[in-house]
């Protein structure tokens, strides 16, 4: 049970689908939609596709945790972002614009460091072991971050 659920079904406004959501906050998302692309383009230089996955994963992850966020939770979640709800909620936004405009100011960079991490991780990684993955398409192509370790 949630400590701030109202038990009367009636007592919850209706909520927008995303769609709608995003038309309504369209300068917002579109603001840190282009600052995020913008951070994602100086990654992409060094770590390829790992900063754009990481991106777009937390434009997705925004637009899906933003309503349920605000219905289940009422926009405060236990994290460090809820000062963010709370910031937007007093500039005068409504529970739902503002749990989205947290989510998309902070979810976007939050998986980008770590798909950003992980990629590090892969790469620090002794080619010998990432020779033994089938998957590891290019692990002939890295180039190898200490000594090299010969043939058998």
């Amino acid at each position: 049970m949630f400590v701030n659920r109202n038990p009367d079904p009636n007592a919850f406004p209706q909520f927008p689908n995303a769609a709608q959501l995003i038309q309504d906050n369209l300068i917002i998302f579109v603001i840190t939609t282009v600052i995020g692309l913008a951070a994602g383009y100086f990654v992409l230089k060094n770590a390829g596709y790992a900063g754009m996955a990481g991106l777009i994963t937390g434009i997705v992850a925004a637009i899906i945790s933003a309503p349920m966020a605000a219905w289940y939770f009422g926009g405060v979640t236990g994290s460090g972002t809820d000062a963010l709800v709370a910031a937007f909620r007093a500039s005068g936004a409504g529970i739902l614009d503002s749990t989205l405009a947290q989510g998309t100011v902070s979810d976007p960079f939050d998986k980008m460091t770590s798909f950003m991490l992980v990629w590090l991780i892969i790469q620090a990684l002794p080619q010998r072991l990432l020779q033994r993955f089938p998957t590891a398409r290019a692990a002939e192509d890295l180039k190898p971050i200490g000594k090299p370790v010969p043939n058998r």
